[in-house]
C-alpha cells in the first residue's frame, strides 16, 4: 500500500512538473504572440503612415496624377486630378480613366502599348480637351518577374505655353510680312562672319541680286562702294 502511494506521489510530481513546464511554454508562446501582434500592428501603422505621406506628397503636386491597373481602372489619384475631374474620390476610384479625364471613350493607344511592352518608349503625347492643352506622360511599372503592375499618368496643363507659342508664331508671321512687303531695303547680318543672313525683296532689287540666297552669300564689303561720301575707304 505504501509503495502504491509513493508511486502515485511520483506520478503526481511528474504531472505537476509537466504542467508547470507547459504553463511556462504557454506563457512564452503567449508573450511571443503578443510581441508578434505588436510588431504587426506597428508595421501596419508604418505602412499607413508611409501611404499617407505618399498621398500627401502627390497632393502637393499641382499637376493632375492618376494611376490605373491593366484594365485602365483608376486605383489612385491626387487632389489636383480629383478637382479637374470635378467629382469626389469615391466616384473616381475603380472607374476607367477614359470615362473620367481625359474623356477619350477608349484607352489612349500609347498607354495600351506601354502596358503590353515594357520597352515601349513613346510615353508622352499632347492632347486637347476643349480649349485646354495637356502634355500626358505615362510610366508603366513592372515587377522583377516582368509582370505588369500599374501605370502612372501625369497631366501637365500647357495651355498658356501653347497660347504663347501661337502668339509668337503669329507675331513672327506678321513681322515677316512687314519685312517682305516694305519698300525700304531691309537686311540682317550676324557675327562672327558678319555676312548677311536675310534680306527683303527691295534689297534684292536694289543690289541687283538674282534672289535672297545670292545676296546672303555676300557681306557688306561686297556691296559697298570703294569710298564713302566723306571720302573714307569702305574697308
Amino acid at each position: 500500500m505504501g509503495d502504491t502511494i509513493k508511486e502515485l506521489e511520483k506520478k503526481l510530481l511528474k504531472a505537476e512538473q509537466a504542467l508547470a513546464s507547459s504553463e511556462a511554454d504557454l506563457r512564452e508562446q503567449s508573450d511571443w504572440l503578443e510581441n508578434a501582434a505588436k510588431d504587426i500592428e506597428e508595421s501596419h501603422t508604418k505602412i499607413e503612415h508611409a501611404y499617407q505621406e505618399w498621398m500627401d506628397a502627390l497632393d502637393i503636386v499641382s499637376d493632375p496624377i492618376f494611376m490605373h491597373d491593366r484594365d485602365c481602372k483608376i486605383i489612385r489619384c491626387n487632389r489636383a486630378y480629383q478637382q479637374l475631374a470635378g467629382m469626389p474620390f469615391k466616384h473616381i476610384i475603380g472607374r476607367h480613366y477614359f470615362d473620367i479625364f481625359p474623356k477619350t471613350h477608349t484607352p489612349m493607344q500609347y498607354c495600351v502599348k506601354a502596358m503590353e511592352d515594357p520597352s515601349y518608349k513613346e510615353t508622352e503625347i499632347e492632347i486637347k480637351i476643349g480649349k485646354c492643352h495637356y502634355r500626358s506622360c505615362a510610366y508603366s511599372l513592372w515587377d522583377d518577374n516582368g509582370d505588369y503592375r500599374y501605370s502612372v499618368h501625369l497631366l501637365e496643363d500647357i495651355t498658356e505655353q501653347k497660347t504663347a507659342m501661337e502668339a509668337l508664331r503669329i507675331s513672327e508671321k506678321k513681322h515677316r510680312l512687314l519685312f517682305e512687303s516694305s519698300r525700304d531695303a531691309l537686311m540682317m547680318l550676324a557675327p562672327p562672319t558678319w555676312k548677311f543672313t536675310d534680306a527683303n525683296q527691295a534689297t534684292v532689287q536694289l543690289f541687283r541680286a538674282s534672289d535672297v540666297a545670292e545676296f546672303t552669300s555676300l557681306g557688306p564689303w561686297n556691296v559697298s562702294p570703294q569710298f564713302q561720301p566723306d571720302g573714307r575707304h569702305s574697308g
